[in-house]
């Protein structure tokens, strides 16, 4: 049996202490000036590591159960952290957490979605909080080339490795789907490329290429096949064969109401329908004079 109680469980005790004394609501950061409050965030950090991280990563009460019976101390590490966190929870950890206890409610793989007929006000409140999440949080820190900047991005927010693993977790049990995954990408693509012009699959670039050769497809295979179904039952059956259809939409509908070229040629086809329109009825005004005229010769 692992004992926590000698390390782990004494030092938690210590951090608690630390911000009773000094009535914060606010844990100790390894990235702290005074010496002290340094080595006890270093402590925590490495407390969340060692302990909390492989306890949340359990999928079931009986592995939970499990651990705290094999890992001696574990439990009162655990209320001590839970009643930290609990105290000061930064918002998007407290949603990320939201949307994972939202998804074991459900038993359900799929995260919350922000459109579709039947979504609640409460889906899609997590589900641009998730998305909120990816950009803010996890984009920015997975876009980080070294360690050393990571390391400070951790110490800035500390909730990041909570939050990775939740979303870590969502995703693994999300079984994204090839088209879902190409979507995104292409989303990401565009954000770093600070464009609204989606990638072409004619282009030079091979990844842009790629990627544009990806949305070909979505659109062909996905978009345009939904859009011509005339039934309500249709197309709930479509979207029961795909179910990432939605934020597949979604990505795809964003990236045509912001793309200028799409936006000119809206304007030219509205611009060639109207001349077609106008000639149309030129040519019915025509065509009626020349029925006049021919009525008039015929009584003459």
């Amino acid at each position: 049996m692992k004992n926590y109680k000698s390390k782990y469980l004494e030092n938690i005790r210590k951090i608690k202490e630390w911000m009773e004394q000094n009535k914060t609501t606010k844990p100790p950061t390894a990235s702290a000036k005074n010496a002290e409050e340094r080595k006890l965030g270093q402590m925590i950090s490495n407390i969340r590591q060692n302990v909390i991280k492989p306890f949340n990563l359990l999928n079931t009460d009986e592995e939970r159960a499990e651990f705290l019976k094999k890992h001696k101390g574990a439990e009162e590490i655990i209320e001590i952290v839970n009643w930290i966190d609990t105290n000061n929870v930064p918002v998007k950890l407290q949603q990320a957490r939201e949307i994972k206890r939202w998804m074991e409610e459900r038993n359900t793989k799929k995260p919350p979605r922000i459109k579709g007929t039947e979504v609640s006000q409460e889906e899609k409140r997590l589900g641009r909080a998730l998305d909120a999440i990816r950009q803010y949080m996890i984009k920015p820190y997975k876009s980080l080339k070294n360690e050393e900047e990571r390391r400070k991005f951790e110490e800035k927010y500390p909730e990041i490795i909570e939050i990775l693993e939740i979303i870590n977790l969502i995703d693994m049990k999300n079984n994204v789907s090839i088209n879902l995954e190409h979507a995104r990408k292409i989303k990401e693509w565009m954000e770093n490329n600070n464009t609204k012009i989606p990638p072409s699959s004619i282009a030079e670039d091979e990844t842009e290429k790629r990627l544009g050769q990806a949305l070909s497809r979505i659109r062909k295979n996905l978009i345009k096949p939904l859009r011509i179904l005339r039934t309500k039952e249709e197309r709930e059956e479509f979207i029961k064969r795909h179910p990432d259809i939605n934020e597949i939409m979604e990505i795809v509908e964003k990236i045509d109401e912001n793309d200028p070229r799409r936006k000119k040629l809206e304007l030219a086809k509205k611009a060639k329908d109207e001349v077609r329109r106008k000639n149309g009825e030129a040519k019915a005004l025509q065509e009626k004079v020349q029925e006049e005229l021919s009525k008039r010769e015929i009584s003459k």
